[in-house]
Parts: structure tokens; C-alpha cells; sequence
């Protein structure tokens, strides 16, 4: 089975195959959206699975509408059989990975998304590929985190996808 992912204008959409019968579909909102100014994305992407032959061909038709269908989840996990993501409610930032194939094989994470004030050394400031810091700390104490190490978290869970969208800035 492959997994497709097809963008779309509208918030619901009807899969059917080949044959005319319907395929098990998600609508899920695009985390692009806004990121490319001037040019039009499609703000959702219909998602579904297909089993396709080697060097084989499929035909599938997607038909869109705008009747609410993705709703946020109210859980803060994922899970799809072999990996388990468990978010921070609080903080929003993912906390723990388990390998639930493994038997339950858990590692808990700390991460977070930090910046650093760039520096204008002889006028050259830090850019793309210089790494110019305003000034070095060897504890790293002058590194600031974004957003106090928040992030806004939204968790989509459908048929047949899950997906979480974290927002730091």
C-alpha cells in the first residue's frame, strides 16, 4: 500500500477507484499555507491509501466540496501500531517516543527551537551559510528560546492518517 496525497481547495473530498467504489479518504489542512506569498496553495491535501502493481498504473477520482470533515483531535498522542508520540498538553512539544513494536521500548525527549542574536563584525553580519554570533558564551546561556519553548500544537487524526502540527514562532 502507498500512501497519496493529493492537494485540494475545499475541505472534503470523495475517493472512489476505478471501479466506482469509494476509498477511505482524510482531509487535512496543509501546514504550507502561507509560506509561499503570491502563489495560490490549496490549503487542504486529501490523503488516502492505494495499492499499486510494480510498473502498474491506478486510477482514482477525487471529488471536492466544502463540508467540514478533519476535526482537531482532542488527544495529544499518536499512535499507528509501531511508534507512539506523546506531546506535552502544556507546552505543546513532543515528550516521549515509544516503540510499541518493540514492547513498549520508551526514550523521553527535551527538545526545543532556539535562536541567537547575530553579530556586525567589520560590517559582515551573520548570514545563510555565517554563523556569526553577537557574542559566545561557552554554558550557551546567550541563546534565547523561541517562543519561552512553546509551541502551539494541533493533532488531526482521521481514518487513515495522523498528523501533528506544531507552530513555534
Amino acid at each position: 500500500m502507498r500512501s497519496v496525497t493529493v492537494p485540494i481547495f475545499g475541505s472534503h473530498a470523495t475517493v472512489t477507484d476505478a471501479a466506482g467504489q469509494p476509498v477511505t479518504c482524510d482531509v487535512m489542512p496543509n501546514p504550507f499555507v502561507g509560506n509561499y506569498p503570491g502563489q495560490a496553495v490549496a490549503p487542504y491535501h486529501a490523503m488516502f491509501s492505494a495499492r499499486v502493481a510494480a510498473f502498474g498504473l491506478a486510477v482514482f477520482s477525487v471529488a471536492v466540496d466544502n463540508a467540514t470533515r478533519a476535526v482537531p483531535a482532542q488527544s495529544v498522542s499518536l499512535d499507528n501500531g509501531l511508534l507512539r508520540l506523546d506531546f506535552d498538553a502544556g507546552s505543546g512539544l513532543l515528550a516521549r517516543v515509544t516503540n510499541t513494536a518493540a514492547g513498549n521500548l520508551s526514550s523521553a525527549l527535551h527538545h526545543a527551537f532556539y535562536y541567537y542574536e547575530p553579530s556586525q563584525i567589520d560590517g559582515k553580519g551573520a548570514g545563510a551559510y555565517m554563523f556569526r554570533q553577537n557574542h559566545s558564551l561557552p554554558d550557551g546561556s546567550n541563546i534565547t528560546c523561541v517562543n519561552n519553548c512553546r509551541a502551539k500544537l494541533v493533532v488531526y487524526q482521521g481514518a487513515t492518517v495522523s498528523e501533528a502540527h506544531q507552530v513555534v514562532a
